[in-house]
């Protein structure tokens, strides 16, 4: 069979990536179309934009840095190490500048941005809190009561079912605003400062645009963990499109600027550290790994899961091969353990932050919203499964096909680098079928730290991502350029925050 007959099926790679990319957005826009609800009437729905062709004039942007992106990663694939370099720092400008178009894209977007980190549906439920604040180790000593607290009288479901790094963050930057004014240029005197009301409003908006700006570098900044995780296991050109695809997807774009996409990089440094502390038996990489983990877990339980699932994958793989559970225990296992002992005893002695009490308060809050007796039947929540998948990304769907078409096990099905990709694949949809219970409907948003898992596992079915070959450069490319833009697509047809629906009907605030 020829490699032109070979590749024309979805298991081919440009058939995959054609069909990866075109399929769920042409589902997304039937969609759109037929203003069909995504998620719940009456109960949780994300909502279509109301102002697509203004949202669709900004794609332009952002196909320009994807073919910057996509030209980086083409030089990544040559031989001198100076060519290289000049790649790494073309991908790393148009991911920088993909992190300004995502800020400035929405139309209006100082508004927008503003109504998300005021609303107590959104990151504003934080901010609030943050106000709140008066002594800062009282509050993290009495957090796992504050848990408990609720959802009526605290006006809202987020700041009982997320730890409080969240709060403890914006409480900082309130710190550092304060000390750092005035910021009325921010709103280019649009407002009357001489009305007290007016100069409240300011001040919390100013708080919030500068978290929407901390929250987007911490979102970036996961990118190079991402690939120094690909370099643990890919060659230098794959690394780097396996970190793209990481950073841009059409979950992150929808949800950045916010926490749910700065918590990659909270994802990526204990992971990285991890599985280096593993793979190079580097002990120290282990305490510090523990003891990242232990502080993420600050951030939101899905890193616990996140945790959970990685430790059954090394396990797993490591049973396999000879000494692997004994390398996996001295050099990972234990130190890792201790790291966590460590930090968890530093935020006691330091902050009188709890984390054990504050993860079980908050599991706790968190089952009673998403299986209490109001909660959403389940029935209803395994919709969260498609809306994930239609919103993953052409990378994740890309891959996927031409796994299953057997496209890119021919080779590679007994290393341990596959084996341990296909364990990854495996325990991570265990652990996404295990909480889809607790999501309503919200998967795109919640999931989104697993996607990388997923990615990562695809990309170890494939030899290339090790071994480039003269098809390597511009099968990378296109993929660069397909995720980017096929996610910047995705991104204008929606409104998940409902912005754009409360600004064009006089109800920001309200």
């Amino acid at each position: 069979m020829t490699e032109a007959v070979r590749n024309f099926h979805p298991g081919g790679w440009w058939w995959a990536l054609a069909l990866g990319a075109l399929v769920p957005y042409g589902i997304a826009f039937v969609l759109f179309w037929f203003q069909v609800p995504l998620g719940m009437p009456g109960r949780f729905v994300y909502l279509y934009s109301p102002i697509v062709n203004w949202r669709l004039a900004a794609v332009t942007g952002a196909l320009l840095l994807a073919v910057l992106a996509a030209f980086g990663v083409w030089l990544m694939c040559d031989r001198v190490a100076a060519v290289r370099r000049v790649g790494l720092g073309l991908v790393a400008g148009a991911l920088a500048g993909l992190g300004i178009w995502s800020y400035r894209a929405p139309p209006d977007h100082v508004n927008q941005h503003v109504f998300n980190m005021l609303s107590p549906s959104q990151d504003g439920a934080f901010l609030h809190e943050a106000l709140s604040v008066t002594d800062l180790r009282a509050y993290l000593e009495n957090f796992p009561q504050r848990a408990r607290t609720p959802p009526e009288q605290m006006r809202g479901t987020r700041v009982i079912s997320n730890p409080p790094a969240a709060t403890v963050l914006l409480y900082g930057l309130r710190r550092w605003v304060e000390a750092h004014g005035p910021w009325d240029w921010l709103f280019r005197g649009e407002l009357d400062v001489a009305d007290p009301k007016t100069a409240e409003f300011r001040a919390q908006a100013t708080l919030g645009l500068v978290f929407c700006w901390v929250a987007t570098a911490l979102w970036l900044a996961s990118g190079p963990v991402w690939y120094l995780i690909g370099r643990l296991y890919f060659a230098p050109a794959a690394a780097t499109a396996f970190a793209v695809c990481c950073v841009i997807s059409p979950t992150t774009l929808l949800f950045t600027p916010g926490k749910d996409a700065a918590q990659l990089l909270s994802v990526s440094l204990p992971l990285w550290l991890w599985l280096l502390s593993w793979r190079r038996a580097a002990w120290w990489a282990g305490v510090a790994s523990g003891a990242l983990f232990c502080v993420a877990c600050t951030a939101s339980l899905a890193h616990i899961w996140v945790g959970l699932t990685i430790l059954a994958v090394c396990v797993w793989s490591a049973a396999r091969s000879t000494g692997g559970l004994a390398r996996l225990v001295v050099y990972t296992l234990i130190p890792a353990a201790v790291g966590v002992i460590i930090a968890a005893g530093s935020l006691r002695l330091l902050c009188g932050l709890d984390v054990m009490a504050t993860a079980l308060a908050v599991a706790g809050s968190q089952g009673q919203v998403t299986r209490g007796a109001g909660a959403m039947p389940l029935a209803w929540q395994l919709l969260g499964i498609p809306l994930f998948l239609l919103l993953a990304g052409p990378g994740l769907w890309a891959c996927l096909l031409r796994f299953m078409f057997g496209g890119g096990r021919t080779g590679c099905s007994s290393e341990p680098e596959a084996r341990f990709g296909r364990y990854l694949l495996i325990c991570v949809v265990v652990a996404l079928l295990a909480t889809i219970g607790f999501t309503n409907v919200e998967t795109p948003r919640l999931w989104m730290p697993f996607l990388p898992l997923l990615l990562l596992g695809l990309m170890l079915q494939f030899p290339e991502s090790r071994e480039e070959s003269a098809t390597t450069p511009r099968r990378l490319a296109g993929l660069v350029v397909a995720v980017t833009v096929f996610s910047a697509l995705h991104w204008s047809l929606m409104d998940v925050r409902e912005a754009e629906a409360r600004l064009l009907t006089d109800r920001f605030f309200w």
